[in-house]
């Protein structure tokens, strides 16, 4: 593309931690997907 320039790049940033972006998908998965999923509001709040 003519004209156009690549934005700027700042310092590289460090590879993102394995553990830790698995821990973040581990979170998403346990309060996301089974809210999504569930006929009805789950009550976290509930006792078990």
């Amino acid at each position: 593309m003519r004209g156009m320039t690549p934005p700027a790049t700042g310092p590289a940033d460090p590879p993102p931690d394995a553990a830790a972006l698995l821990a973040a998908l581990r979170l998403q998965l346990d309060w996301g997907v089974d809210e999504a999923l569930a006929e009805q509001p789950l009550d976290r709040l509930a006792a078990p």
